[in-house]
């Protein structure tokens, strides 16, 4: 299914408590590529993040909250600086999101840029078929296409699980070793 690929991306996504204005609320935080041909967000106002300590807030509706441009958000006891207000495409639904971290929903949603990510590993993998604009995205046969190659892809992930298993106990090992 290589061959088959024309763009992927990881990303790294954590729905979390952060404190606005002495309010604790629930976030999803989204370690983001502003350069990103998929799913890409639009700048509303103001701009991307520059440094590691500015960040994007989904724009206001009857589920986020309203932010504005110079606010301040506290994530991890980090003070980050609102630089922008966007939209992005993968939260265009009438229902609020749903969170891991809390009974309710996500309050607001905050992208930080990807640049500064320290994590090695990605919670999201975003991936644009070649083959796949040729297809209506809501008809049968995108699918059935769609369907193929995520069989072959699931075909590969379990041996993908085990050497990324295998490396982290090597990892651990070494660790373990140096104590």
């Amino acid at each position: 299914y290589g061959d088959d690929i024309a763009y992927i991306e990881g990303s790294y996504q954590m729905d979390q408590h952060v404190i606005d204005k002495d309010e604790n609320i629930a976030a999803r935080v989204i370690y983001y590529n502003f350069e990103s041909e998929i799913n890409k967000i639009e700048i509303l106002e103001g701009n991307i993040p520059n440094n590691e300590f500015e960040c994007i807030v989904e724009k206001h509706s009857t589920f986020y909250k309203n932010f504005a441009i110079g606010d301040t958000i506290i994530i991890d006891e980090n003070e980050y600086k609102v630089s922008g207000i966007a939209a992005n495409p993968q939260y265009f639904s009438n229902e609020k999101e749903f969170t891991t971290i809390s009974p309710g929903r996500v309050d607001t949603i905050i992208y930080l840029n990807n640049n500064f990510n320290t994590n090695d590993f990605y919670t999201d993998i975003s991936i644009v078929l070649k083959d796949g604009y040729e297809y209506n995205s809501f008809s049968d046969e995108y699918f059935d296409f769609i369907d193929e190659k995520i069989k072959l892809i699931e075909e590969d992930k379990n041996a993908l699980i085990e050497e990324r298993l295998a490396n982290l106990k090597l990892t651990i090992e070494e660790e373990v070793a140096k104590a």
